[in-house]
């Protein structure tokens, strides 16, 4: 390590998301909002995130026939994320 270079640091990370998935072959899309909060790490142009949130959709989205119905949860679908950036 060089003396006075920076090692990077952590910052923390809200968001809030208007999300849409579609499944042409199902004839099915799912129109959410996503809620999340992680930290990042910045270090000399590169980056690196890790999140954790939950998709909310309307309630006949994870009914049985519904888009969502492979979930966890019966009104949310959590989701657990990692970026990375050059």
């Amino acid at each position: 390590m060089m003396p006075g270079r920076e090692m990077g640091r952590f910052t923390p990370r809200v968001s809030l998301l208007a999300e849409y998935f579609d499944h042409p072959a199902m004839h099915q899309s799912l129109p959410a909002i996503g809620a999340r909060a992680g930290l990042r790490w910045l270090s000399d142009g590169t980056g690196l995130s890790l999140d954790a949130g939950l998709t909310f959709a309307q309630p006949s989205s994870f009914e049985m026939d519904g888009f969502a119905r492979n979930k966890v949860l019966r009104w949310a679908v959590p989701e657990l994320l990692m970026g990375i950036w050059f």
